[in-house]
């Protein structure tokens, strides 16, 4: 694989700065358009937008690299289902998500394209 994710693990090894948990609110003006319950986040992190979405009825499955950042999701929501993989070689299942979402990640799909070239 070209390029290597953030590992905020060892990046903030002693201490990771904890995020609010709080809907964007440009997030939460589409909820209405979702058919359906099922959501992905990709690069979930401390799942500022997941732990809201699962609180407010959604299924949601969160993929992190971070494993300290899905222990911090698991210790403020057990509603999550969260897997540990790098977001760039996730197998999405077709047809299994209403939403996919993913928040300040798409930097690491450009530069995996940008080497590549």
């Amino acid at each position: 694989m070209i390029g290597n994710p953030v590992n905020y693990d060892k990046k903030f090894k002693d201490c990771i700065p904890t995020l609010p948990i709080k809907l964007d609110p440009e997030l939460k003006r589409y909820l209405n358009l979702i058919s359906g319950k099922e959501v992905l986040d990709l690069g979930i992190g401390q799942g500022k937008n997941s732990i809201p979405l699962a609180e407010l009825g959604f299924n949601v499955t969160g993929v992190d690299y971070s494993t300290k950042c899905l222990e911090i999701c698991k210790n403020n929501c057990n509603k999550l289902n969260l897997i540990h993989s790098d977001i760039r070689t996730f197998n999405i299942e077709q047809g299994k998500y209403n939403l996919i979402h993913s928040r300040f990640v798409l930097h690491f799909f450009i530069r995996m394209i940008v080497m590549r070239l």
